[in-house]
């Protein structure tokens, strides 16, 4: 499931350090999981309780009370707080919103008829996504103020999720990105003395061997780039 925002986790482990270790073990469980359902959540989280719209995930031996929305049909929880014990008796007394929600959704909802900037649905509404972030990059010309800049952002991210769930492309190895820098710098095998002879050099563009630590910070350093390129 898709966690939505890890602000507030930030902010109380900050804040709380001893937590640290069972709210990023909630984080871990929610983020390699997909739970279809309440009672697939209540198996899983044996503490977890419902109040009227939100969960309660009862963390740390009880310790700590995570407070969210959670959809299933889109696969995201919301978070909405993290309390201590101590304001167990206020755990849902939190400060709502100071926008006003009756003038805002009719705004929103016409935006959203004439934009359709929504969470992607398929390929066709995927392509119409494309075409406006498009239209929106050319509006802005460079101009990081431009107001369509931030749309911009908006709609990258939706692109970015869609892709991730539906189009994900082969993952590249450290091998590829080096055979792809060699091309851009022209250099040929005999040209890699730092990683050792051209025997060596053959054998691991060919993946027969695996560059080593010293191997990888060499090229690093020749290329300019993070060592995590290559490894």
């Amino acid at each position: 499931m898709k966690i939505i925002s890890h602000k507030a986790l930030r902010i109380f482990i900050e804040e709380h350090p001893q937590a640290a270790q069972s709210l990023l073990g909630w984080r871990r469980v929610i983020e390699k999981n997909q739970f279809n359902n309440w009672a697939e959540l209540k198996a899983a989280f044996n503490t977890v309780d419902k109040v009227d719209e939100l969960t309660v995930f009862n963390i740390g031996g009880n310790k700590y009370r995570l407070i969210a929305y959670v959809r299933f049909e889109k696969q995201i929880i919301y978070i909405k707080a993290v309390l201590t014990h101590i304001l167990r008796q206020r755990s849902l007394e939190i400060v709502t919103t100071s926008v006003d929600i009756k003038q805002l959704l009719p705004a929103w909802e016409q935006f959203s008829n004439q934009t359709d900037i929504a969470p992607i649905r398929d390929q066709t509404h995927y392509d119409r996504m494309i075409q406006l972030l498009e239209a929106l990059l050319e509006e802005a010309s460079g101009d990081e103020k431009h107001p369509a800049m931030s749309l911009a952002d908006i709609v990258g991210d939706l692109i970015e999720d869609y892709e991730t769930l539906h189009l994900r492309l082969p993952d590249a190895t450290g091998i590829d990105a080096l055979k792809f820098l060699m091309q851009q710098h022209g250099l040929k095998q005999n040209d890699l003395t730092e990683i050792g002879s051209q025997g060596v050099v053959s054998e691991i563009l060919s993946c027969k061997r695996e560059l080593n630590i010293r191997q990888i910070r060499a090229l690093s350093k020749r290329f300019g780039v993070s060592p995590a390129t290559f490894i």
